[in-house]
This record gives structure tokens, sequence and C-alpha cells, in this order.
């Protein structure tokens, strides 16, 4: 066995042969399953920004459309002072029961 034999037989087992062509594709390719993925979930990214501008343009509009209103045609409630002295006047009773159940601890 020559030197020449010999490398030729060692360069023969450590490359590849192509494999044969066959008649169906290759099911996983893994670059061009990466590009398809990357294409559907970039629009489906163009598809919610868009419809979240369209919400957010809607929902500042209002529910009318959009027309202005002016501080005459808008009236403000006015502020029960006794039903709101009464939820106070509750609240400091509670929060001393609270105080008096804490010493009595």
């Amino acid at each position: 066995m020559t030197l020449d034999s010999f490398l030729k037989s060692i360069q023969s087992k450590l490359t590849h042969k192509k494999k044969e062509a066959t008649c169906t594709p290759r099911l996983a390719e893994p670059t061009r399953d990466w590009k398809i993925l990357l294409i559907v979930f970039t629009i489906l990214l163009l598809v919610l920004v868009g419809y979240s501008g369209i919400v957010y343009l809607q929902v500042k509009k209002g529910p009318d459309g959009g027309s202005d209103l002016d501080s005459q045609s808008v009236s403000v409630p006015k502020l029960d002072e006794k039903a709101l002295e009464s939820i106070l006047s509750l609240r400091d009773v509670r929060a001393q029961m609270h105080a008096d159940y804490l010493q009595g601890m």
C-alpha cells in the first residue's frame, strides 16, 4: 500500500457522498421553514398593530363620533354632602372599633 492510495482511502472515508436526488422534496428545510415563520409572524404583527391603531382612534373619538363637547353642554352632578358625611362618620366609627379591638388584644 503506497502513501498515495492510503491518503485516498482516508479521504474517501472522511468526505460525504452526495445523496441521490429523489422525486419527492425534503419535508424539513430549516432555512425555508424559518423564513416562512418569520414572514407569517411579521404579517401577524402588522395586522395587530393596525387593529390596535384603529381601536385607539375609535376610543379617542368617543361614542358620538368625535364631536367636541363644550363646557356648557356638560353638566356635573351635584355632590350629596349628607351622603358623604354619613359615609365618613361610618368610617370613623369602624376605625374606632378596630382600634378598640387591637387594644383589647
